[in-house]
């Protein structure tokens, strides 16, 4: 929901304008940190850029153990560059 309402008053607020990425993960961060679904110590940026501004993907493996509740996730890329990384939030 948060993130419906954001995109609304988002487009609402720059029509008739141009925005970059950042102006729209900016405004993602403040309607996330006001919601309480971000930690205020992150921004969508942080996250978003990771994803945005390298080639590739992540390949994600999670594997879960039922009887200890242990989630165990593994990143490999999927080009194979050993120094890139992205974030993801996890919960």
């Amino acid at each position: 929901m948060a993130f419906l309402k954001c995109n609304k008053l988002f487009i609402f607020s720059r029509k008739y304008q141009s925005a970059t990425q950042n102006d729209l993960w900016e405004a993602l961060t403040l309607q996330a940190h006001a919601d309480n679904v971000l930690d205020e110590s992150i921004s969508v940026k942080e996250i978003m850029d990771t994803w945005t501004l390298q080639t590739g993907f992540p390949v994600i493996t999670v594997t879960r153990d039922y009887t200890t509740g242990d989630v165990h996730l593994k990143q490999v890329t999927s080009n194979f560059e050993s120094f890139m990384s992205w974030t993801y939030p996890s919960s």
